[in-house]
């Protein structure tokens, strides 16, 4: 499995996990995991986003997005 699905499936596991618990405070749990699964989804993406800065040293990934023109505008570096 990539780590991008890794990251998202334990960022919406944790997720349910804490919905479940706000649904049986709220005495419906199925709403808590809806909640769940909308929270994780952030988890998983805020996951993704740590781990993309951690790979800046990777080719191909860098900061500067990519942009080889001299910046004269014809295009050729």
């Amino acid at each position: 499995m990539s780590d991008t699905g890794l990251n998202m499936g334990v960022g919406i596991a944790i997720g349910v996990a804490i919905g479940a618990g706000i649904g049986a405070a709220m005495d419906n749990i199925a709403m808590g995991v809806g909640i769940g699964v909308a929270i994780g989804a952030g988890i998983g993406a805020a996951f993704l986003a740590a781990s993309d800065e951690d790979d800046g040293d990777k080719p191909g990934r860098g900061k500067t997005g990519g942009d080889t023109s001299d910046g004269e505008g014809d295009g050729k570096a």
